[in-house]
Parts: structure tokens; C-alpha cells; sequence
């Protein structure tokens, strides 16, 4: 009687391993967005441990892409919008655009302070419509800002520029929560 060598048994075990792989990766595939993440972090983390000078928010470290990363982008606490905010009023969305056109606009003193007085006058002139009610006028002044800062920026656009790079901007710039931007500068005062 032959005896039989066991070789099968690794090459079986490979093949189960692989199938076991595979059905994990269509499964994953078939999860929502919310699930992929959370499977993304815990292979990230497996223990759940967070290492000296990360961040516990992969997807808060300032990147321009939205993609998962580690670690803290350098002093962006004092950053104006580095680490985010919670928006003052309730209709609000996260924007990589307003959050770029926010860091340069903190960031350049001399256009802050342009835009401070330009806040200021909007909220002189709101509080004398509303009889000086505080939310009335914050919320009349933040509408007018965000109106001029757009207006301010979308006039700065080049007409010389091809114009699939005019649309470019132009779709940009309406994807930017002005009016968060104009909050931001009148809670500056």
C-alpha cells in the first residue's frame, strides 16, 4: 500500500484561506459607507490604542483630501478652522472649499481686518434695523457678509482664464458656506 503525502493539506488550506479572503472583501464591498470606515479604522487600530501626538480623528489633520491619515497637522489649534468647529447655527455642512478659503482669509491679517470692518458696519446697521434684538441682527448682519465676501471674491475671478477653469472657480466658490466664514468674522470681534 502507497501511503499518500500530506502536501494537499497545505495547498487546501491556502485555497480555504484565500476563498475566506475573498468572501470577506464582497462582503466588506457590500457594506454602506459608515460600516467601511469603521472596519477601515479598526485596521488602522486594532487595540483602540491612540499613540503619542496622534489624533484620535484620522479625518480632521487639515488635508486638502478627505482621504484617512494620522498624526495632527502642526498648530492647528491655532489654526481658525485646522481642527474644525461646530457650526453656530444649525444648517451646516463641512466643505473643503470653505474650509480653504477660511484658512486664507484668517491667515492674511490685513483681509481679516478688512472684512472685520466690513462685519462691523454690517452689524451697526443690522442692530439699528432690528431694534438692537442681538440674534435678529447677527443673523441679518452674517447673511449681508457672506453675500459681499462672495461677491468680493467671485469679482476677483480673471475673465481672461479659459472658461472651463472660470467654471471651475465659479462652482467652487458656490460650494463655500459663506455664511459660516461671515460668522467666523463677526465672532472675531
Amino acid at each position: 500500500m502507497a501511503k499518500g503525502g500530506g502536501a494537499w493539506k497545505v495547498a487546501y488550506a491556502d485555497f480555504v484561506t484565500a476563498m475566506m479572503a475573498f468572501f470577506l472583501v464582497m462582503w466588506i464591498c457590500g457594506q454602506d459607507q459608515e460600516m467601511k470606515q469603521s472596519i477601515s479604522r479598526y485596521f488602522n487600530n486594532p487595540m483602540g490604542l491612540k499613540p503619542i501626538n496622534e489624533s484620535p480623528h484620522p479625518d480632521e489633520t487639515g488635508n486638502i483630501f478627505s482621504s484617512s491619515s494620522n498624526g495632527e497637522l502642526p498648530k492647528s489649534k491655532s489654526m481658525a478652522l485646522g481642527m474644525g468647529r461646530r457650526s453656530y447655527s444649525t444648517d451646516r455642512e463641512e466643505s473643503q472649499s470653505t474650509r480653504l478659503i477660511g484658512d486664507t482669509l484668517f491667515s492674511n491679517q490685513a483681509t481679516l481686518d478688512h472684512w472685520k470692518e466690513r462685519g462691523a458696519q454690517e452689524m451697526a446697521r443690522a442692530n439699528r434695523e432690528t431694534g438692537g434684538q442681538k440674534e435678529e441682527a447677527l443673523k441679518a448682519a452674517t447673511s449681508q457678509l457672506a453675500k459681499k465676501m462672495k461677491q468680493a471674491h467671485l469679482f476677483e475671478i480673471p475673465t481672461e482664464l479659459p472658461s472651463v477653469y472660470r467654471d471651475l472657480l465659479y462652482v467652487t466658490f458656490n460650494e463655500v458656506n459663506w455664511n459660516q466664514l461671515a460668522e467666523d468674522v463677526l465672532v472675531e470681534q
